[in-house]
């Protein structure tokens, strides 16, 4: 399996399936962020949601992690993925989305 990263990482719009190795759509997160975090889901813009998918999959340049078929397995037996991914939106909306787009310039500046 693969997983993608890139500077510029868009969340998908869940409107057409954007390939393997991509962060989970809007509507997927919106889903678990209602589920599991849903005082702020109701403060949360459908931007803001999708930024918060795209921090999660943001580096200084674009990066391909291939993974084995066994360590995916392990990786995926050892999360909750609906947890993980509302607590990583909600701790990304708390950190600020323009402090961290400033590290992130700061980062592809090295």
């Amino acid at each position: 399996g693969i997983v993608c990263f890139h500077p510029q990482y868009k969340t998908p719009d869940g409107k057409s399936w954007p390939g393997f190795g991509h962060m989970h759509s809007v509507p997927r997160l919106r889903k678990w962020l209602d589920d599991r975090q849903e005082e702020l889901s109701s403060r949360l813009s459908t931007d803001e949601v999708a930024a918060g998918g795209a921090y999660q999959r943001r580096t200084p340049h674009a990066t391909i992690n291939v993974l084995r078929a066994e360590q995916l397995e392990a990786a995926e037996g050892r999360r909750e993925t609906a947890d993980l991914y509302a607590t990583n939106v909600r701790q990304l909306y708390e950190a600020g989305y323009e402090e961290l787009e400033d590290n992130l310039a700061e980062d592809k500046a090295i």
